[in-house]
């Protein structure tokens, strides 16, 4: 059954239906579900199932189901500016050439035309030139030169196109004139929807960065308005209160040297304020508090709302309770003292660890580490001995080990165990940022810093804006998740992705491959090897699992029935 259709799923959330047969090219799908969605197909590319496609296959060789649904994603290196190595293959010999994805077949020939000398552009009496990759046939210079690299979908690499002279009269001729302008018509007709849809989605853009500043602007203003109550409450005016001539003396309250002291039980009953101390009914004189006092009465305060915080957690960690339980009384000139250091180791155990370290920097050329020469193996190392053997069935062992007496525990207690042993495992952290101008920047970090860091560092190394991807995700520019939270530890490979950039050369060394690789293994000599936290429980007993199968098996059960007991009566039983 040949495919009807293919499915596009556009990043403007639009599903894109595209006519196909099984040898159309991926290119061809990819340039109209761009074209007509107002998307660059040289900065996208197709997805089946999160994994990428080869443009330059036709769906028959694709392994593509039938109907089946891509996705159009922003690709992590534009195909437009990598270089592409093509060998073209002669009847008679090969030569290579290096040129752009978007050259023509047409100037590729006659790169090479010009290089060997032999006029291989030209029709003669041997016929026209013709190229073949992938089982499709270009012919004639018109097609050579209307046919680019990336149309046939050749992006990158080294590629091979054989070339040769094909007999084409004039009736083929003028079939091939009017294939490429149905081509050219219909890629026009995309181009104009292509401006239309380019437009759309400027405003859709421009609509979502208006609405994510307002939701942005309204977050901050509702911070702002919290922060504000917050204050508010927290600064309190002065405490104006109506108090007698004398305060009533009892045991509940009493002074000290120390000032206040709050004895047993915690909460004394409020005094009687006699009706005469009110200023409508008597002249009786009305006293403010001082500064002192309510200090004082704002100690106190904060003194009960910690022990009854402790008293209904039941923890009985804090220091206030513990000087109450001990003594019976604390002074509250000592109730400040304990609550600010409190606060303090507060704010050390929450502040984040913002430690730094040498970064190392260096860069080097991607075309030294792929000119190092491998040494070559002998049959030495494919032989088995005695010692691997025994490595290999220990290995074994212990992975039976841990699937048979595997303990169970909480995912949340073996994720704290395995990121303490990473900590301690892993000191150092080798970070390298490959660009796409066959650079790479080479930095060393701690496991604990933020991944703002990063920014930071590459941001001193080169010149405009970029995007850090690890795998398939983006590495925001945050301070919170950390280079081992990123799984970044202890060495990790980080694309860059961006335009044209210069490296400062005062912040990054040009080294070799080999000094990088040296600089790198020095830096990570710190670090020890991590063994996941794999906890197991002990083996039962052998007599208790002898007992324990005894008593299940069929023998024990059938000793273990009682005899049937006689059915008559007992007067009627023989003695």
């Amino acid at each position: 059954m040949s495919l009807s259709s293919v499915t596009i799923l556009c990043p403007n959330a639009r599903r894109v239906p595209i006519k196909v047969t099984p040898s159309t090219l991926l290119r061809k799908v990819l340039e109209e579900a761009c074209l007509s969605n107002g998307f660059d197909p040289v900065s996208h590319e197709l997805r089946h199932h999160k994994k990428p496609l080869d443009l330059a296959l036709p769906l028959r060789l694709s392994g593509l189901p039938n109907n089946a649904t891509l996705d159009l994603v922003e690709s992590i290196v534009s195909s437009a500016v990598q270089d592409v190595t093509i060998a073209l293959q002669l009847p008679t010999a090969r030569h290579e050439v290096k040129c752009k994805a978007s050259d023509s077949l047409l100037e590729v020939v006659r790169l090479v035309s010009e290089a060997m000398g032999v006029d291989l552009v030209s029709a003669n009496e041997e016929g026209h030139p013709s190229c073949s990759y992938m089982n499709r046939q270009y012919r004639g210079e018109l097609e050579l030169s209307f046919r680019t690299l990336g149309s046939i979908g050749i992006s990158g690499g080294r590629i091979l196109i054989r070339y040769m002279r094909l007999p084409l009269d004039i009736e083929k001729l003028e079939e091939i004139e009017r294939s490429i302008n149905e081509e050219r018509t219909e890629k026009e007709r995309l181009e104009k929807k292509f401006e239309t849809a380019k437009k759309e989605n400027e405003a859709r853009l421009r609509r979502e960065e208006e609405e994510e500043k307002q939701i942005e602007r309204l977050r901050e203003e509702e911070e702002r308005r919290v922060r504000e109550e917050e204050e508010r409450i927290t600064i309190n005016p002065p405490i104006q209160m109506i108090i007698p001539d004398r305060l009533p003396s009892g045991p509940s309250m009493a002074t000290s040297d120390g000032g206040w002291a709050f004895d047993s039980p915690f909460v004394a009953p409020p005094p009687t304020v006699p009706s005469s101390a009110t200023v409508t009914q008597s002249p009786a004189p009305i006293r403010y508090v001082s500064p002192v006092r309510s200090a004082r009465i704002e100690a106190l305060e904060a003194l009960l709302q910690n022990v009854n915080q402790d008293l209904n957690s039941g923890s009985g960690s804090s220091a206030i309770v513990d000087t109450v339980a001990e003594v019976g009384r604390i002074p509250v000139r000592s109730v400040n003292d304990i609550l600010s250091a409190g606060r303090m180791e507060t704010e050390k155990i929450s502040e984040p660890l913002t430690e730094r370290c040498e970064r190392r920097a260096v860069f080097f050329k991607r075309e030294d580490q792929s000119e190092r020469s491998e040494e070559e193996l002998g049959d030495e190392f494919f032989e088995l001995t005695v010692d691997d053997l025994k490595n290999i069935q220990r290995g074994h062992r212990e992975v039976v080990r841990g699937q048979t007496q595997r303990a169970l525990l909480p995912r949340s207690t073996l994720e704290e165990r395995n990121k303490e042993r990473k900590l301690s495992a892993w000191k150092h952290v080798v970070i390298r940022f490959k660009l796409a101008n066959e650079v790479i920047i080479q930095g060393c970090f701690l496991p604990h810093e933020p991944a703002s860091h990063l920014h930071e560092f590459l941001s001193s190394i080169i010149d405009g804006s970029f995007v850090l991807r690890f795998v398939t995700s983006k590495i925001a520019n945050e301070e919170k998740k950390s280079l081992l939270a990123l799984d970044l530890a202890p060495k990790a490979t980080i694309v860059v992705s961006c335009g044209e950039v210069s490296i400062n050369e005062e912040m990054a060394k040009q080294v070799s491959a080999e000094e990088a690789e040296e600089n790198s293994r020095d830096w990570l000599s710190a670090n020890s090897s991590y063994v996941p936290y794999a906890p197991t429980v002990d083996p039962e007993p052998t007599n208790l699992a002898q007992k324990r199968a005894a008593d299940l098996s069929p023998t024990s059960q059938r000793r273990s029935i009682p005899e049937s007991l006689p059915t008559g009566p007992k007067w009627l039983k023989k003695k």
